[in-house]
């Protein structure tokens, strides 16, 4: 059967076939992608459901015991979220089975394809794989969630039809697209990027649509067997047999051959629908496509089948929005053909944002064309996807696991030309470079890779100029093999494909190459980072691997968790022998357990792989947690360099609202649920150059989640001491496989923490919190902390390091790498000092010089500012102080151009030199291949970076052309002005111009020329003048008597001026004289008032007037008339008085009867008659004289007398200690008529009650005490002691239990059990001899420590074993020419160097120096006009350890001057040259230039720890000296190895107090209860801050003792008790409190008196407040009755009550009081 490809091939080889409009050439910057062509592929809902299909994600119980080994409930530190068995311990949320959305889309386009599950109980497993999609209108930086939320509802709608004749073999039928059992559909990743994601979907199958039937007339289908009796079913690819089905294979009943699957299936028994069944979704920046496909042709017994797919949605452009296309799917018998696949395009349109279908015409014209040039390229333009792929040539070297890569350089893969051939419209091209990659081409030549996929880089280069372009690269490869869907769709096996995506203007082309390297770029180890297509292996999502060179994986990433359930999973050592080792990994970012203990995963997870090498690798990934609390971003880089794997990790979380949580981890070395061969003998923790922790680990765990393993160890949550850089070292990897016997060895870890800040539970934090759980190490909130706060945030900066073992693995990997940076800045130390070592060498601080912001110390990042696109003659410069491990991205963005000329690049000048030199690190001085540009597409401006060794102490830096050609403004500054030359009325200053910076190459000049001068006036203002003034004579006065005023006025006659001295008084101020003060007269002022009221209203009254003065005569003034007082009176009301009737009723007479009823009289008698209209009797009494009155008396009945009776008595209130009961008196007969009350007769009324005490005896009192705090240490290490003391509170009585140890008890402890700090001691050992004689050698001498530091103790200032150099024999030497044959310098012949160039040479970017000598006499040629001639053969060369080749040794000779030899040595890290003129040749000799005096140079080291803690101690340095004097030079003021101290912890240690009790005394009583006692003693007080003792001088402490019982009381007045318990008539002079009243601490107090029990007769003493309890059984308090002490006071009671507002009491007791 023959099968359709709708594909076209171009294969072009330096001529084009086709006719093209003639383009306008443009420069790479003009085709870059923008922001919005960024692609995505995110999860919306979580992780993918995958792992439903045979995975582990996510495995949590649906039920959990809540036992007490489960740790599921326990919301504590050590949480963790899984049981012991190692499950989950609250089940997932159903949204990963019902929404398991994937979201792909870019700035302009999106949709989401539904992979979930459909409920069982729809029968026609239906799918809408598209339930939404259309175009994004929103910005390109907007959520995953927000572009999800906006994206139109769509339908995808896909059917296979087959229509029969009348006749045919079964009727018309119509099959959907669903799925088969497991109701997920499977995706497979075989791309994803910011260039394009492509998925595939299987598990497909077509159902009938009515019944939901899988299609295929299987029901009773046998397969026939062959001879062999072999069924026709076989996979032959995967038996080992050939890749198809042998042609002879017998014939069977509806037999299918696979196209390239090698699987010899029947269509009945295959897996799945026959044929097999898949999509695939590719989503570009500006398109998205659809492919359906099967196998093979369907079978249909002459019946005609057609497959219809559709798409419907709002945002396209077509009839009822639907974009569709349809192809025939059954075998057509007449010419063989059939239709395999469907692929339906939308692309989104710019000059309107909608969605066409790829039949558009409009976007269909003139599509952009791409030609290779390149022999063995192809080209493949596939119509459908409208995609091209540019094959690479299959000679394109590979090579294996071995050290082949690494001789393998730069490769040109492919040569292309992009033409845009549209006249007006741009056009965007769908670009992808691969090898072996499946493009579904039949014709295609391919070829699969080796090893080499591993660490491929790739890039795109500008073609004219061979040099890094930025254009944005996404990278996919694949080495597995074995996923049936991956086999089905042909990306199973070994590929790559490199894709771009590409914008052209109209009618322009561009040229580009792709370049390919693998271990190596420019000479150093690459560092790469990829999306590993996982397709091969398995349907469970994203994977990426990063490796620095080739030779296998160094780490890799499981974004989403769908493989491992962890972030960080493979992670192996580098030994630079090209072969895989072993696995170390793993580790996580962000885990969040919530309040219930369920695992909030990542969800809207968008990994966005930036840049993938090869001189820094750039991911970033972001997410929030299901529950939308914390939102996360993660960053990771690799860089290049040539000695340990070395990862850059960038976290940032952010709280969006308050949530608590039971487990949340930040970061995790060792993940829980995938951690390999963690054998590592110690965790060794601390910050800087100090060791602060180290702890040994406590077991083995691996990938258990049990809480065995999860809950051994230690610290949990505590903090890491010090400050930045902290750092962590898991030494001592204990894995038994060596070298010795497989290369698959493992490795050592490090972590550096190199910054941290954060706020967690609205606290700050500015130091990390760190746990070790058994063989893990991670990053975490404080212990305790439990809640989160909205504004809470996390940023943290990390160097996660892969370190090969020490010894045999580390000297492999020194020798496989010629690392300068193995072989001796990290030689001859631990695991531990190399982690060390690499926290205090990123310890960098950058600083910005010219035209540069600093972004980032470490990697180093700078941004250009204000530089133009050319970078002639300008650059940026900055300042990098300290050394470094390796080699340390550098990298320098916000560039508005990719371009670097052939005279720019990046330049170094470490601290000492002179000139800057020019980095080169390429295959040869023009070559390009040794820095990295990217593209920043959001600000269309450029990143380039370089990897720099940086060894000095300080190095700067410049990028652009050469520094020196750079201009230089000039700088100058006015001095300040002198002082003036006159201080008032004008004078004059001057001021001079100095130039400090000249300015140079076209520089701007200064303002004035040096020395110009410049003068201004001074002291221009007036002299001053004073004020002159004088006051007037007073006036006359205003008045004759009564005090009057005379005036004077001052008036200024010369005002002040400029500062001149005022006058005292103002011009026109006035000044008051008094005058006339005798008094004037007053005459006399008064009058009479009203007269007053009249005294009687009638019978002749009288009334009054009173005269009243109001101004008295005074200084000869008038009297009045009357006097002040007077009175003047008048009758008034003179009429007679009314006279009212008055009388009253006579007394009643006797009663007719003495009871029942009677009767009684009496009458009224007048006693004054009414006159003068008086009231008359009968109004006023109702009754004139002799009126009678009658009434009813004795109506009372016979006498009667009361009667009642007591309750029982209630129950006691208590057992013991005293209690009350009580009765109530209830009348039966009230007394009638003067009867008998029963008061009288019972003593009580109704419903009195009456009380009694009972229980009294004593309720038991248990001891209550408790230790004090301890004491501090007797010593602060080394082991000592503390005390505490027992201190008793409430003493044990009447039987209760006593306490476990008596008052003053002591209890020891050992405490500071740790060792004492032991601070590192060494010395530098002298200077060894100089290296040379002359021309300048060095001499080098090591730091040895002679102990080390531990238990805390202060490190030394220099790692054990440092080198330290310095330059010595720096006269020149005197080199000598000899000849074989005599010769003048103008003849011709043969020259012997017999000493050339005995000098030191030195790299710029190598702080140590390298020894060459040319070993043996090499022939040189002179001529008669001089010139430059090399030696025949090279010459070895031996300094130190290296080892040298003498590739050039050259005689430079010219007529009149001196000859010159120069030596050029290649070593295996760099080329290095150096020259020195000789003294002769051909006999005739030329002057020597003498030595040059060289200084002294040398400086003291930094202070050490203080060597004490107080009572006086010393700081410590030496002096080195770093170069010597010689030739005469000045020598240092201080010897080296000298010695400097400064006094230090100056303060007096602190004393504790120190004391003891005495011993217990005699018991105080003889009978009874009493108490022993003892006395505290204070020896010596404390002082300086020590410890108080834990009681004052002199504390009396108390302990009960008990003696036989005393005699009983009965002394009194009366010996009969009463019913309280008291002896009636006792005076009572003291009270005791016993401990059987504890905790009452305030009573009231009253007393009765013995007059009886009648309350009526009660008398109260005053009440006393606020008695406090006595601190021992056996004290008394007195009681103040009155204000005065109760002596012979006669009282029966005495009550108290612990409430101060009751007024009743219960009783004392008996044995509570003391009777006189």
């Amino acid at each position: 059967m023959g099968l359709k490809w709708r594909l076209r091939a171009f294969v072009v080889v330096q001529v084009l076939v086709c006719i093209t409009p003639i383009a306008s050439a443009v420069a790479p910057h003009a085709v870059q992608p923008d922001s919005r062509d960024r692609t995505h592929a995110v999860w919306v809902n979580g992780p993918t459901h995958t792992g439903k299909i045979g995975g582990n994600w996510p495995t949590f119980s649906d039920t959990v015991t809540s036992s007490s080994d489960t740790k599921c409930t326990t919301h504590s530190d050590s949480f963790t979220g899984y049981t012991t068995s190692g499950s989950y311990c609250v089940t997932a949320s159903n949204e990963l089975n019902n929404h398991a959305h994937l979201l792909l889309h870019s700035g302009r386009l999106g949709v989401v394809v539904d992979a979930g599950g459909i409920s069982p109980a729809i029968d026609v497993q239906q799918r809408n794989l598209l339930p939404r999609l259309g175009t994004v209108k929103l910005s390109s930086n907007s959520t995953a969630g927000l572009v999800y939320d906006n994206l139109p509802a769509a339908t995808l709608n896909a059917t296979l039809s087959i229509s029969c004749p009348p006749d045919g073999p079964h009727p018309n039928e119509t099959f959907s697209l669903g799925t088969s059992a497991e109701q997920f559909v499977s995706t497979g990743l075989v791309r994803q990027g910011h260039a394009v994601t492509q998925i595939t979907l299987t598990t497909l199958q077509w159902q009938r649509s009515i019944d939901g039937v899988q299609m295929g007339p299987c029901a009773d289908f046998e397969p026939e067997k062959d001879p062999d009796n072999q069924n026709c079913n076989q996979d032959y690819a995967s038996s080992g047999g050939s890749t198809h089905c042998p042609l002879d294979y017998p014939v069977c009943e509806d037999f299918v051959q696979g196209v390239r699957w090698g699987k010899c299936y029947s269509v009945c028994t295959a897996q799945g629908s026959p044929p097999e069944l898949w999509a695939e979704v590719s989503m570009w920046g500006d398109s998205l496509s659809f492919r359906l496909a099967w196998d093979g042709p369907y079978n249909t017994s002459g019946c005609a089948a057609k497959v219809r797919l559709a798409i419907q949605s709002p945002d396209i452009v077509a009839p009822n929005n639907t974009a569709e296309v349809a192809v025939d799917a059954a075998i057509d018998e007449d010419d063989g053909t059939d239709g395999i696949e469907l692929y339906l395009l939308l692309t989104y349109r710019e000059s309107d944002g909608v969605l066409v279908p790829g039949s558009d015409p409009e976007e269909a014209a003139d599509q952009a064309v791409v030609t290779t040039t390149t022999s063995g390229a192809t080209v493949v333009s596939r119509d459908e996807p409208r995609d091209v792929y540019v094959e690479v040539p299959t000679s394109t070297s590979k090579c294996g696991y071995n050290l082949n890569c690494a001789a393998i350089g730069l490769l040109e893969a492919a040569a292309i030309t992009v033409t845009n051939p549209h006249a007006t419209a741009n056009r965007t091209v769908r670009l992808s470079f691969s090898r072996g990659f499946e493009v579904r081409d039949s014709t295609l030549s391919q070829s699969t890779p080796s090893a080499e996929i591993t660490g491929l880089n790739v890039q795109l280069w500008n073609t004219a100029t061979m040099a890094p372009t930025g254009i944005p690269l996404q990278l996919s490869k694949n080495w597995h093999s074995g996923s049936t869907s991956a086999y089905w769709a042909g990306f199973d096996g070994n590929w790559w494909t490199a894709s771009a995506f590409l914008r052209l203007p109209p009618n322009s082309t561009v040229d580009l190459t792709l370049v390919v390297n693998y271990e190596r770029y420019g000479g150093v180890p690459a560092f790469s980072h990829a999306q590993l297509s996982i397709v091969g292996y398995s349907d469970r999502w994203l994977w990426e691997e990063a490796a620095l060179g080739t030779g296998g994986e160094n780490i890799c990433f499981d974004p989403l968790g769908t493989h491992t359930r962890a972030f960080i999973t493979d992670v192996r050592p580098k030994l630079f022998d090209g072969a895989w080792k072993q696995n170390v990994g793993g580790g996580d970012f962000l885990q969040f357990y919530g309040e219930s203990g369920a695992l909030e995963y990542l969800k809207e997870l968008d990994p966005q792989l930036h840049a993938t090498g090869p001189c820094l690798s750039n991911a970033s990934y972001t997410a929030v947690t299901r529950d939308d609390a914390v939102a996360s971003r993660f960053v990771v880089s690799g860089s290049r360099t040539d000695d340990i794997v070395r990862i850059f990790l960038s976290v940032h979380l952010q709280v969006l609202h308050d949530v608590n949580f039971t487990r949340m981890v930040i970061f995790q070395i060792g993940s829980e649920t995938y951690n390999y061969r963690a054998t590592h003998r110690t965790f060794v923790l601390g910050h800087g150059n100090t060791t602060t922790t180290t702890i040994p680990r406590s077991c083995t765990g691996g990938t258990s989640k049990a809480s065995a393993y999860m809950y051994t160890g230690g610290p949990q949550r505590a903090l890491m001491d010090g400050t930045a850089p902290w750092w962590l070292a898991m030494d001592g990897n204990e894995d038994s496989v060596t070298l010795a016997s497989n290369t698959m060895v493992v490795g050592d870890e490090g972590l550096v923490v190199r910054s941290f800040r954060g706020r967690l539970g609205g606290v700050d934090q500015d130091a990390p919190h760190f746990s070790i759980l058994c063989d893990k190490f991670e990053i975490g909130p404080p212990a305790g902390l439990s809640q989160l706060l909205e504004g809470d945030f996390v940023e943290m900066e990390l160097e996660y390091l892969i370190l090969p073992r020490v010894g045999d693995e580390y000297a492999a990997a020194v020798d496989n790498s010629g690392s300068y940076t193995l072989q001796y800045l990290l030689s001859n130390m631990n695991t531990t000092e190399r982690v060390r070592a690499q926290a205090i060498g990123g310890s960098l601080n950058v600083t910005g010089v010219i035209r540069s912001r600093v972004e980032s110390n470490y990697p180093v990042r700078i941004a250009a500012q204000g530089i133009g696109s050319t970078l002639k003659g300008t650059g940026v410069m900055f300042d990098v102080q300290g050394s470094a491990i390796g080699f340390v991205p550098v990298v320098i963005t916000n560039l508005p151009s990719p371009t670097i000329a052939a005279e720019q690049g990046l330049w170094l000048r470490p601290l000492g030199e002179e000139n800057f030199t020019k980095l080169q690190q390429g295959a040869d001085d023009s070559a390009n291949d040794f820095w990295q540009t990217n593209f920043d597409r959001d600000r269309r401006t450029y990143e380039i970076i370089f990897n720099v060794e940086l060894f000095a102490e300080k190095t700067t830096l410049a990028f652009g052309s050469h520094p020196d050609t750079w201009p230089v403004h000039c700088e100058g500054n006015w001095s300040s002005f002198s002082s003036c030359n006159a201080s008032c009325g004008g004078g004059h200053r001057s001021q001079t111009f100095e130039v400090t910076t000249p300015a140079t190459n076209g520089g701007n000049e200064c303002e004035a020329n040096d020395g110009d001068i410049a003068s201004e006036s001074c002291a221009e203002h007036a002299c001053p003048i004073d004020c002159v003034g004088a006051w007037s004579s007073f006036s006359a006065c205003n008045a004759t008597c009564g005090g009057g005023k005379s005036v004077r006025t001052f008036n200024v006659t010369i005002p002040a001026e400029s500062g001149g001295v005022d006058c005292d008084t103002g011009h026109g101020d006035s000044d008051w004289l008094n005058c006339a003060s005798d008094p004037c007269p007053i005459d006399c002022d008064g009058s009479f008032g009203d007269f007053s009221e009249c005294s009687l209203s009638c019978g002749n009254g009288t009334q009054a007037k009173t005269f009243s003065v109001t101004t008295p005569a005074a200084h000869g003034g008038e009297n009045c008339t009357a006097e002040d007082g007077d009175t003047e009176a008048q009758p008034c009301a003179t009429e007679a008085c009314p006279v009212d009737c008055d009388g009253d009723w006579t007394a009643w007479g006797a009663c007719s009867k003495t009871c029942d009823v009677g009767s009684q009289f009496r009458s009224f008698v007048t006693e004054t008659a009414a006159a003068f209209g008086g009231q008359l009797c009968s109004t006023t009494f109702g009754a004139v004289n002799g009126s009678i009155q009658e009434r009813n008396c004795a109506t009372h009945g016979c006498p009667g007398d009361c009667t009642g009776v007591w309750s029982e008595w209630t129950a006691c209130s208590t057992s013991c200690g005293g209690g009350d009961q009580n009765r109530t008196f209830n009348v039966t007969v009230l007394p009638l008529a003067g009867g008998v009350s029963c008061s009288e007769t019972y003593g009580a009324s109704d419903g009195e009650q009456e009380s009694r005490t009972c229980s009294t005896s004593d309720c038991p009192v248990d001891c209550l005490g408790e230790y004090s705090n301890f004491s501090s240490c007797s010593v602060s290490c080394g082991g000592g002691t503390q005390q505490r003391t027992f201190v008793i509170a409430v003493n044990a009585s009447s039987g209760g239990s006593p306490c476990a140890n008596y008052a003053g008890g002591v209890d020891t402890s050992v405490c500071a059990t740790d060792a004492c700090p032991i601070d590192c001691v060494g010395e530098w050992e002298p200077f060894g001899t100089c290296n040379a004689t002359c021309g300048g050698g060095f001499k080098v001498r090591t730091f040895i420590v002679e102990t080390e530091s531990s238990a805390g103790g202060s490190s030394c200032s220099y790692a054990n074993h440092s080198v330290v150099s310095v330059a010595c024999a720096t006269q020149p030497c005197n080199a000598s020419l000899e000849t074989t044959a005599t010769a003048t310098p103008t003849s011709v012949g043969t020259v012997s160097v017999s000493r050339a160039a005995e000098s030191t040479l030195k790299s710029s970017t190598a702080p140590s120096m390298l020894p060459a000598t040319v070993s043996e006499p090499r022939d040189v040629l002179t001529s008669s006009t001089g010139g430059e001639y090399t030696v025949r053969s090279p010459a070895e060369t031996t300094a130190g350890s290296m080892s040298a080749t003498v590739t050039k040794a050259t005689v430079s000779t010219s007529i009149g001057s001196s000859p010159t030899v120069s030596v050029e040595l290649s070593a295996a890290h760099t080329t290095q040259r150096a020259s020195t003129s000789v003294s002769s040749i051909g006999g005739v000799s030329t002057p020597i230039t003498s030595a040059q005096a060289v200084d002294c140079v040398g400086e003291w080291t930094a202070f050490g720890s203080c060597n004490a803690t107080c009572d006086g101690g010393v700081y410590s340095r030496s002096f080195l000296v770093t170069t010597e004097a010689s030739a005469g030079g000045n020598g240092c003021n201080n010897g080296d190895g000298a010695t400097d101290t400064q006094p230090c912890a100056t303060e007096a240690c602190p004393v504790n107090c120190a004391g003891e009790f005495g011993a217990l005394s005699e018991c105080s009583v003889t009978c009874g209860s009493g108490v022993y006692s003892r006395t505290y003693t204070i020896a010596s007080h404390s002082t300086d801050g020590g410890s108080d003792c834990p009681h004052e001088h002199g504390y009396v402490d108390t302990v009960v003792c008990e003696q036989p019982a005393c005699a009983s009381l009965g002394v009194g007045t009366n010996s009969q008790d009463n019913e309280d318990g008291l002896i009636a008539g006792a005076t009572v002079a003291a009270i005791v409190f016993v401990a059987a009243v504890a905790g009452v601490v305030a009573w009231r107090l009253w007393a009765t008196n013995n007059a009886g029990n009648n309350r009526d007769n009660l008398r109260k003493v005053q009440p006393k407040r606020g008695i406090t309890q006595p601190s021992s059984a056996a004290a008394t308090t007195t009681i103040t009755v009155e204000g005065e002490l109760v002596e012979r006071t006669s009282i029966s009671r005495i009550h108290y009550n612990s409430d101060p507002d009751s007024t009743k009491g219960a009783p004392i007791r008996k044995k509570k009081t003391v009777f006189l």
